[in-house]
């Protein structure tokens, strides 16, 4: 399974998001093969660092 996670980037903190995607994702972590990002300051970037504390796969896209 691929998790796209896309947010603000008004929310920088780790702990804030950690929080949240403990409390939101009932996937069990085993299933995620991939986190899709958009490479943005914030939550993105957050997403970005739990993904590789998990060794999942991160694929980014980048904006023009």
């Amino acid at each position: 399974m691929k998790l796209l996670i896309a947010g603000s980037r008004g929310i920088k903190d780790y702990q804030v998001f950690y929080n949240a995607i403990v409390e939101v994702c009932q996937i069990p972590v085993y299933e995620i093969e991939e986190v899709v990002s958009g490479n943005a300051i914030g939550i993105d970037q957050c997403g970005e660092k739990w993904a590789c504390c998990h060794n999942i796969k991160v694929k980014t896209f980048k904006p023009n």
